[in-house]
């Protein structure tokens, strides 16, 4: 057993992981701990497998490890979380309770938020974690889009509470759509999501589409993007390269084919510098006869964001976006 590199013990039934049972597995790298109901594990797991570098369990399990037990693994170079993505297929990101559009005059805004005549889109969102508080976004004529925060008082009157600092660049062929989940920052604070997307065209017969996720917070009386991340990406190859195309010897079964990976984001129980840990988990599918990594369907690493002072930031997140510069 001391000599033992890989040990799965999924699916066995387990309910509780005592301090010391793993003890003496001096030469363990790898543990699979997925499919179980263990609530959490004991302390001493990082003393006692000093050897391990990636961890297999699932997303609840993991947002419930304390500090005492994240650090240790998280500062060990080269270790890895592996969480199966919770979804059974990748797609892209639907609200699963959309708030409707509260009933705001137009004009009202127009007058709160100091918006020109010819003004494009404006979308109003309730945000439940933050009463009588609306998200406003406004798409202006240079295609950007402002974002705000108001406040309707006690008289039913409107307020600005807070903007962003700089519009945020949607490009030509754009999409965005409000993400209302609870993005949970401190005990009592409490962020929200933008999501933007883009599809397009690319060389050679592929289509790529991409969906980022920002995530912002109220701070005085500005909104601070808090996170910037992908989340979703798509290509899809329609046939082989133009120089390819009239080749005999060319199977365009291996050239058409669709791959999607996909993320979600989870609260941790872990805090760095009192904000809590970001655990961002991914998966990815493929048509194609050799798969992209991780398998049809399979586990990507996880990937952990922490609080530097003023947003998160995870240094092992390389996935940059195709289609949005930096605002």
């Amino acid at each position: 057993m001391k000599q033992l590199r890989e040990l799965s013990l999924a699916q066995m039934g387990l309910t509780l992981l005592r301090r010391g049972e793993l003890s003496g597995l001096a030469s363990l790298e790898k543990l699979d701990l997925t499919g179980n109901r263990i609530k959490t594990l004991p302390e001493s797991l990082p003393s006692e497998l000093g050897s391990l570098k990636s961890l297999r369990l699932e997303l609840t399990l993991f947002a419930q490890l304390p500090d005492s037990l994240l650090n240790p693994l998280l500062e060990r170079p080269g270790f890895t979380w592996e969480i199966p993505y919770p979804a059974q297929t990748c797609g892209r990101y639907e609200p699963t309770a959309r708030e409707d559009a509260p009933s705001l005059s137009t004009s009202d805004l127009e007058r709160v938020l100091h918006l020109s005549p010819d003004h494009g889109q404006v979308e109003v969102r309730a945000w439940k974690a933050r009463k009588n508080v609306y998200l406003v976004s406004v798409v202006i004529d240079t295609g950007e889009l402002e974002l705000f925060a108001v406040s309707m008082g006690v008289d039913d009157r409107l307020s600005l509470l807070a903007r962003a600092e700089h519009p945020i660049t949607l490009g030509d062929e754009y999409g965005y759509k409000f993400d209302l989940a609870p993005y949970r920052l401190t005990g009592n604070e409490i962020g929200f999501g933008l999501r933007r997307s883009r599809g397009e065209p690319v060389l050679n017969n592929q289509t790529a589409e991409e969906e980022e996720l920002q995530v912002f917070r109220i701070h005085g009386s500005k909104l601070e993007r808090v996170l910037k991340t992908v989340v979703y990406r798509q290509y899809t190859r329609e046939g082989p390269p133009p120089g390819f195309a009239n080749d005999n010897d060319v199977n365009l079964e291996d050239w058409q084919w669709e791959e999607r990976s996909c993320s979600v984001l989870a609260v941790a129980r872990s805090k760095t510098n009192d904000v809590f840990n970001w655990v961002k988990v991914s998966s990815a599918e493929s048509s194609q006869k050799g798969a992209v990594q991780g398998g049809n369907g399979g586990p990507l690493p996880a990937v952990v964001f922490r609080w530097n002072g003023e947003r998160y930031e995870a240094k092992d997140d390389k996935e940059k976006s195709c289609f949005f510069g930096e605002d």
